[in-house]
């Protein structure tokens, strides 16, 4: 399907769209925040990374630009 972004880390592989693919990264991210033991398993934490760089790369992001689109962050607060 068009806009669909793959990612495989370890032995994960997740497909979806750049929206859903940042919010799953995010709720990864948030999960791990409050389980500590969860920062040293690489498996969730490399998923996590190559799924933020690759909604960055979709959108040409700067590789410092860890945020929602400007279109997304609307989106996702409900303020469209």
């Amino acid at each position: 399907m068009k806009n669909e972004l793959t990612v495989t880390e370890h032995n994960l592989t997740l497909t979806a769209d750049p929206l859903t693919m940042k919010i799953i990264a995010e709720a990864i991210s948030a999960y791990v925040e409050n389980w500590p033991a969860l920062e040293q398993n690489t498996t969730i934490n490399d998923l996590r990374y190559t799924m933020e760089t690759a909604y960055q790369s979709f959108y040409e992001l700067d590789q410092d630009d860890w945020d929602y689109t400007h279109f997304h962050q609307q989106v996702v607060w409900n303020e469209l």
